[in-house]
């Protein structure tokens, strides 16, 4: 009989594990449903355990507590794009007035003095138009519902056209460029490496000419632009390419590489020749694309670029 019984609690014992095991699973998938679904779910509970109901308790409310600061989060991430789209709009008549009245202003027979104090106000409008333009531009990209459409990219190609495209402006601050493709050369195997993309032309010019720009700003010397296979995978894609852009920094500048991306970092509030935009616009346009932006420091080295989904015919 005291077998019978001690078996019957063991069955019972066991059952009851069993079931508490099944209920952390059942717990366990809806929280990744919930993240996943990114919903104001509760936790369900369907064993009856003291202890569990507790954890379920307490998981809840720390669910509720993340979920409002999440949608707060979410306001306040669409008020500011709207602040960012208005003042871009609001500041682009009146602007646009001011520099047709400067220019007019040139035709009217000015003295030597007046004509350079004139000079200076058109280049201060010529820079602060530069600035409100990339204002708007990240204020439309981050208000643009649509997604682009990925297509064949000829990747080196286009990178190379970059690379040309900024010898001028390179060569009148002192710096110089270097491709360098893949197994150190710009040829593999006798034959030029060619890098495919999945991708949107026209984002990319503007990815690389962001990030040519920044090399105007704070490169010293030469600037080394790679182009290789990535060694990681991006989602289901297992092959990617990805570019680097190499460049020494001045001396005592050490930029934070996990900010270099956020929205007006700059490197140095005294300097104030940048909106902090441009590598901000970098990432967006590349995430857009289902892609990933990365930055490093390498000794003295500063390395920003990119990596994209290798196109698959």
């Amino acid at each position: 009989m005291a077998v019978i019984i001690l078996g019957s609690l063991c069955l019972i014992l066991i059952w009851y594990i069993v079931r508490l095991n099944w209920q952390m699973r059942d717990m366990q998938k809806q929280l990744k449903e919930r993240l996943e679904e990114q919903s104001q779910s509760i936790i369900h509970m369907e064993v009856n355990s003291k202890e569990l109901n507790c954890l379920a308790v307490a998981m809840n409310a720390a669910l509720k507590i993340e979920g409002d600061m999440r949608v707060h989060a979410e306001v306040k991430e669409k008020q500011f794009k709207e602040m960012i789209t208005n003042i871009s709009h609001d500041l682009r008549t009146p602007l646009a007035a001011l520099k047709g009245y400067l220019q007019l202003l040139e035709q009217c027979g000015l003295t030597g003095k007046e004509h350079r104090y004139l000079t200076v106000c058109l280049r201060h409008t010529g820079e602060l138009e530069k600035r409100l333009q990339q204002f708007f531009e990240y204020a439309y990209l981050l208000n643009k519902e649509d997604t682009p459409v990925l297509n064949r990219v000829n990747l080196t190609r286009l990178v190379m056209d970059a690379m040309t495209d900024f010898v001028p402006a390179f060569e009148e601050n002192g710096l110089s460029m270097r491709f360098k493709g893949e197994q150190d050369g710009f040829y593999t195997d006798g034959k030029q490496s060619v890098f495919h993309c999945a991708g949107e032309e026209s984002s990319l010019k503007r990815v690389m000419d962001n990030l040519l720009k920044n090399c105007l700003q704070y490169a010293v010397g030469e600037v080394e632009v790679i182009i290789e296979e990535g060694k990681e995978t991006l989602g289901k894609c297992s092959r990617t390419v990805c570019v680097s852009i190499k460049n020494k920094m001045h001396q005592g500048k050490h930029p934070d590489v996990a900010k270099v991306f956020e929205r007006f970092y700059l490197e140095s509030t005294s300097r104030n020749s940048s909106t902090g935009l441009g590598l901000s616009i970098v990432k967006l346009l590349i995430e857009e694309m289902e892609g990933e932006v990365f930055a490093r420091i390498e000794e003295d080295v500063f390395v920003t670029g990119f990596c994209l989904p290798v196109w698959e015919e």
